[in-house]
């Protein structure tokens, strides 16, 4: 499993299914291709695109809706048009407003896209962004994401792409009202699971108890550890403590390609969903027209890292904190205390988009000892170890 232990934030916002007023809006012109460059920060992509005559930076985000900062908003004297209810990634719901406006990638105009006005949370600032590209602009385009070029085409011409149809898998877009890319993915041999494409979230699987809870265990999973606490960061803020389990999963497919030995958790709520890491191996291409996924990995097979980290670490109220524990050291470390220090690193006080901005603090370390702040001020420490779970043991699940 990637060392992605500070899930700062997974940017998955969905409106209610009955409102498909935000499939709206459209190309200007038929017969577009545009390829555009991206920066790739932590798996987060960020692309520049035309708004109101000037260059701005957006965030790609498939999981995602289009969103407009409230200053853009503000410069382009947009009307707000409804007030919806949102849900983030982990389930909580808020209320915001929606707008349209013009949307330039390359020569292409996108005009009259929907858009939900303001953009939640303070790692916003550390990006600097203007906004967010989501999936309801692209419903008419066939989107190639290409991270050995660090680029995103956008075309409604399929013949440019070469696509192959032995790398194909069936992609659903009508589940709710913004065009959610759905992949439909084997998991060993007799399961399959549902999953949004999420190109707003950097790991490589995000499961539910709910999605897992309909497959029958033995060749699609195994229980190997068990957890509580908080680790993942949406919209509104780090989700609320809950049980998880640690799956072991021998394989599953995208197209072609397997993908062995691969560790997860899952989440007692939230949107099932495959992230970016998943461009390591390949090149994805999402044809929102035609409904279909194409994988073109590197190499045929894909051996992941079956590993997971004891305890994940998360940033509340500018601290870094144990978000949550398993197994053993469930009695070690509880979730919500102040982690002041990583080895010989000090964390006591943490600047967010210091942290946004670079490696996670665990990236490429294989044990870290953390010194954890107590109750009465104190400190004590806790040496933590990077665990192979391909061959552990099943445990007995919550």
């Amino acid at each position: 499993m990637k060392n992605l232990i500070i899930a700062l934030l997974i940017l998955c916002t969905q409106v209610g299914c009955t409102q498909s007023r935000y499939n709206q809006g459209a190309a200007t012109t038929k017969n577009y291709y545009e390829e555009l460059p991206y920066d790739d920060l932590n798996g987060k992509f960020f692309v520049t695109v035309e708004v109101n005559g000037k260059p701005r930076r957006f965030l790609f985000d498939t999981g995602a809706i289009c969103m407009v900062s409230d200053q853009l908003a503000d410069e382009m004297n947009l009307t707000n048009i409804h007030t919806d209810d949102v849900v983030d990634v982990n389930g909580t719901h808020f209320k915001m407003h929606d707008v349209k406006l013009d949307i330039k990638c390359g020569s292409t105009l996108f005009a009259g896209t929907p858009a939900l006005r303001g953009l939640q949370g303070e790692v916003f600032k550390c990006w600097s962004v203007d906004g967010i590209i989501g999936s309801n602009m692209l419903r008419n385009s066939l989107v190639r994401f290409n991270s050995a070029k660090h680029t995103i085409i956008i075309t409604d011409q399929k013949d440019k792409l070469q696509l192959n149809s032995k790398n194909s898998g069936k992609l659903n877009i009508h589940t709710d009202g913004q065009s959610t890319p759905i992949l439909t993915i084997p998991f060993g041999k007799n399961a399959t699971m549902a999953m949004e494409f999420d190109s707003g979230d950097n790991k490589m699987l995000r499961l539910t108890d709910g999605l897992v809870n309909q497959i029958t265990k033995g060749s699609v999973y195994r229980v190997v550890g068990l957890g509580y606490g908080a680790n993942n960061m949406g919209a509104m803020g780090l989700q609320k403590d809950a049980p998880k389990r640690r799956l072991y999963i021998p394989s599953f497919n995208l197209g072609s390609t397997q993908f062995n030995n691969s560790v997860t958790d899952t989440n007692d709520s939230g949107i099932p969903g495959i992230g970016t890491e998943l461009l390591k191996y390949g090149t994805l291409t999402l044809d929102y027209i035609n409904q279909k996924y194409y994988f073109d990995p590197i190499t045929p097979t894909v051996n992941l890292d079956a590993r997971g980290w004891p305890v994940a670490l998360t940033v509340k109220n500018n601290q870094l904190i144990i978000g949550a524990t398993w197994d053993a050291l469930k009695d070690m470390a509880k979730p919500g205390e102040q982690v002041i220090a990583v080895d010989e690193k000090d964390y006591s006080h943490i600047d967010l988009c210091d942290l946004v901005n670079k490696k996670p603090v665990l990236d490429g370390k294989q044990t870290a000892v953390l010194t954890i702040k107590n109750a009465d001020g104190s400190t004590r420490q806790l040496t933590i170890e990077n665990k192979d779970y391909s061959t552990a043991s099943t445990v007995a699940s919550h």
